[in-house]
């Protein structure tokens, strides 16, 4: 069997873009560091519907236990899903336990589940800035902070 659309209609969020390559409907793909799931099989260039958002079953799943709520991971060199990390791009959550290679669950799919690195920086940048200003009001510095609150 092969990968289903699970969500209702009216659940499921969708784009149109032209990707540069073919595309296999039901067929996930890495575009631009995020995971999408075409609808149709077209050639390359050509406007195609892409699942960016849903719940999924079936898919092609890597020979490992997955577990309801461990995150879910697109191995796009094995193009398989898996709850491994190293190497692999976030896309979403189990939603029920899954065996070893037997795509059974379901998961919460989702292509923006990674942040870019811009908002990562961005965020970063930001919550430093932060604590800065923070502490400069409270009148703490490196000298003076108090690293455990209970002595």
């Amino acid at each position: 069997m092969s990968l289903q659309n699970r969500s209702p209609t009216f659940h499921e969020r969708t784009t149109q873009l032209a990707a540069v390559a073919a595309t296999v409907a039901l067929t996930p793909l890495l575009i631009n560091g995020h995971v999408v799931i075409p609808l149709n099989t077209c050639a390359g260039g050509v406007l195609n519907s892409f699942l960016v958002g849903g719940e999924i079953s079936d898919y092609a799943q890597a020979a490992v236990d997955c577990a309801a709520f461990d995150t879910a991971y697109w191995d796009n060199g094995a193009s398989k899903f898996t709850n491994v990390a190293a190497g692999n791009t976030p896309c979403g959550f189990f939603l029920e336990a899954s065996a070893s290679g037997s795509g059974a669950g379901i998961i919460a799919f989702n292509s923006f589940a990674t942040p870019s690195s811009a908002f990562i920086t961005n965020l970063n940048t930001w919550a430093v800035a932060l604590a800065t200003k923070l502490n400069a009001d409270a009148g703490v510095t490196d000298a003076n902070y108090d690293t455990d609150p209970q002595s």
